[in-house]
């Protein structure tokens, strides 16, 4: 029963953390996108990222167009997260530096899952309604286009097929696999509690 009770309050935790930070990171990723605040799901981000982020912004200074105090937040978040599950299952907390370098090495996994998911909603949705316009696949657009734009450059034009989202994915997949989660792993057995490796 206390092991059904546990597995409740870990999903539960998860969940609301998993909210947290893919909020956060994606209001990061707007940012660097410059995506259009006025659109309902960058207004739904801000609402829910300010209380934590704004007092933030006060220690901590942005850099380069870069929001350093979102991905604090979201380096905090994960810890959190990781130090709550493994408090209600019993287990003990592994070194800090381990946790905080893992944490750091999840937020950037969560930019690369974000990215990931992003490209393939929009290709889906482009094949299934093309042209057609929604605001949520319209911020995904947005957000997901920085990285996808390096690469446009560098490929040929293949008929007036775009392969450059692909080409993406496939960079992602290869620097997950090979990269994120050895090094997950390698630190700590525990590394499925964080999210995005």
């Amino acid at each position: 029963m206390a092991q059904v009770g546990g597995n409740i309050l870990t999903l539960i935790i998860s969940t609301v953390f998993f909210i947290l930070i893919i909020f956060t990171v994606g209001r990061l990723l707007a940012q660097i996108a410059r995506a259009d605040f006025y659109n309902p799901i960058a207004q739904s981000m801000v609402k829910i990222t300010n209380p934590m982020l704004l007092p933030l912004r006060k220690i901590i200074p942005g850099f380069g167009g870069i929001d350093n105090a979102a991905i604090f937040l979201a380096a905090i978040l994960q810890l959190a997260m990781v130090c709550l599950i493994l408090l209600v299952n019993g287990s003990s907390i592994v070194a800090p530096v381990n946790l905080l370098i893992l944490s750091l090495f999840a937020v950037l996994g969560t930019v690369m899952t974000i990215v990931k998911w992003g490209i393939i909603i929009v290709a889906i949705a482009s094949f299934i309604s093309p042209g057609g316009y929604n605001p949520v696949l319209g911020f995904i657009a947005q957000i997901t286009d920085p990285f996808v734009a390096p690469i446009r450059k560098l490929m040929p034009s293949a008929g007036g097929l775009d392969f450059s989202p692909m080409v993406l994915i496939l960079l992602i997949i290869i620097l997950q696999d090979m990269l994120l989660s050895p090094i997950a792993v390698q630190m700590d057995f525990r590394a499925q509690y964080f999210l995005g490796l």
